[in-house]
């Protein structure tokens, strides 16, 4: 049984990244554009009541229509709340590059990072958010190593562990 409400959270969050209101139809919910989702995530709600995970797709489900202040509102209570959530770190990432808030969504990230430092994907989206911040191109840097061949840092770090002295 837990299979079908993880597929369920799944499910809506797909349809919500997608635009898709009609996917659910197919796994029982009556079709009806407006509510369909909506009713996915009650479900889950009753289900799991107060859950940050069903507040997060109550989050895109108001991306999804438009309201992103009220998503990033929505964000910051369940912030106030769990300041170490690293889902709705990344969705409030996600609304300000939406907003076109560059400068915003580094901040965020930064924040993120601070503690999700792990997060290659997040450092990526840091790179990438600087480089189109200052209108920087890959082709304004040359590659650190070539193509396709270890990092030699890498492998000098990594070279005493393999050999006997």
């Amino acid at each position: 049984m837990k299979k079908v409400w993880a597929f369920l959270e799944q499910l809506t969050a797909a349809a919500l990244e997608l635009g898709r209101d009609d996917i659910a139809e197919a796994y029982g919910v009556e079709y009806d554009p407006r509510s369909q989702l909506q009713e996915c995530i009650g479900q889950l709600n009753e289900r799991f009541p107060d859950s940050p995970r069903v507040q997060i797709l109550y989050g895109m489900r108001r991306e999804a229509s438009g309201d992103l202040t009220g998503a990033l509102k929505l964000y910051d209570a369940i912030l106030e709340v769990d300041e170490a959530h690293a889902g709705i770190w990344e969705r409030r990432v996600a609304v300000y590059r939406q907003l076109g808030d560059t400068k915003r969504a580094a901040e965020d990230l930064c924040r993120y990072l601070d503690t999700f430092y792990t997060d290659i994907e997040g450092w990526l989206e840091l790179a990438d958010l600087y480089a189109s911040r200052y209108e920087l191109s890959a082709q304004s840097f040359p590659p650190p190593f070539p193509p396709f061949s270890p990092s030699p840092l890498a492998a000098s770090s990594s070279f005493p562990a393999y050999t006997d002295r």
